[in-house]
């Protein structure tokens, strides 16, 4: 009886032992991945292009012509670049007198364009980078020279000068006259004529001169005489023309003679030359 029993609790015990095993779940283990991320840097290289020639024109390169007539200076000189990268130089002039005048600018002296009342022109550097070069109607020609006329309004100003005048009083010796003070012209003595010339003068002293002009009129070129007080005082002599210049002295009341350093007071003049009436014999036949 106690070994039946024995069994069966041990039976018992088995049987539960296998029913655990069949329901207990299997044992699952989880692995979990963690992704991998790349990062890749690019290196960029930037290359900036090397000039070219045509930008490397300069304003000096082209002469402004202000010097020729009708020229003047331009409303504006902008310097830039075109879409290829080449240097330009725009010139512009006006005409500001109102009535829409013209205005032409002037290359190298010949060529030119217009406008009213605005004209401009574009250079553009050329291609080797040594010269501007302007196009028009499909040609290109090299620029050395450019200038502009244009019309404008010109202001005049009148300037007035009032001017005074001073009038300084004479001096004596200023004074003579052809009949003050008197002076002998000697008309008797043999051999005398009239003079030539009397003149009335003034010299560098303001003071009044008498410039006398004797003359022999005979054919034959003879001697002219010039006597100063009977010739007390000496002569001039001249062929065929003899001169002599006396000044009025400093207190105006007589003439004065002026000869080989030493001045004297002239009484009276006399004039000998020779004529056909107080000479017949030179002039035979007349």
């Amino acid at each position: 009886m106690r070994i039946e029993l024995c069994l069966i609790s041990l039976l018992s015990i088995v049987e539960l032992a296998f029913g655990c095993a069949r329901t207990q779940p299997p044992s699952t283990t989880t692995t979990t991945k963690t992704p991998t991320k790349t990062t890749t840097t690019r290196k960029t290289t930037t290359t900036t292009p090397a000039p070219t020639a045509c930008s490397k024109c300069t304003k000096s390169m082209v002469a402004i012509d202000t010097t020729s007539t009708e020229t003047g200076p331009f409303t504006s000189e902008v310097q830039g670049k075109d879409a290829n990268g080449c240097a330009t130089l725009t010139f512009t002039c006006t005409s500001t007198a109102p009535g829409g005048f013209q205005a032409v600018i002037t290359f190298n002296k010949i060529s030119s364009v217009t406008g009213t009342p605005t004209a401009s022109a574009e250079l553009i550097c050329s291609s080797t980078g040594d010269v501007w070069t302007f196009s028009s109607r499909g040609e290109t020609e090299d620029i050395t020279t450019i200038s502009t006329q244009t019309t404008t309004t010109t202001t005049t100003t009148t300037t007035t000068t009032t001017t005074t005048t001073t009038t300084t009083a004479p001096t004596a010796c200023g004074q003579c006259t052809l009949t003050n003070p008197p002076l002998t012209i000697d008309t008797a003595s043999t051999g005398t004529t009239a003079f030539a010339s009397d003149v009335l003068g003034t010299n560098a002293q303001g003071c009044a001169t008498r410039t006398l002009t004797c003359t022999s009129t005979a054919p034959g070129g003879f001697q002219a005489t010039i006597s100063f007080d009977m010739d007390t005082h000496g002569t001039a002599i001249g062929t065929p023309t003899a001169t002599a210049t006396i000044v009025c002295n400093a207190a105006g009341n007589g003439w004065d003679l002026t000869a080989n350093g030493a001045t004297v007071q002239i009484m009276a003049v006399g004039c000998f030359g020779v004529t056909c009436a107080n000479t017949p014999s030179a002039c035979p036949g007349k």
